[in-house]
């Protein structure tokens, strides 16, 4: 029988996984979005990877919502919070793809 490369994501420990090791190979802008009451990933996880991005000089914002964490009611778009947070990846995506309305 063929021996596999392929591993389930469970196999690869977090840290081997997490995006800001692959810092230096992204090519394109960058929208870091993060809520301050996030109780799955901490927002100092996206401030630690803006900073290894901008060292490796790459196009990065971030924006941060008082409300806005995983799997919660108001991440969707017919609430208030959802509805903003649409409004900006919009506005990125305008800005840097040069769209105008």
């Amino acid at each position: 029988m063929e021996e596999t490369l392929a591993k389930e994501i469970e196999e690869i420990p977090h840290r081997q996984r997490s995006p800001i090791n692959f810092a230096g190979k992204i090519s394109c802008p960058i929208l870091l979005v993060h809520s301050l009451d996030d109780t799955i990933a901490l927002p100092e996880s996206s401030v630690r990877f803006k900073k290894a991005l901008e060292e490796e000089g790459k196009d990065v914002e971030i924006i941060f919502y008082d409300e806005f964490a995983h799997l919660k009611a108001y991440s969707y778009p017919s609430h208030r919070v959802g509805k903003k947070y649409w409004e900006n990846c919009f506005d990125f995506l305008r800005r840097k793809l040069r769209i105008l309305d």
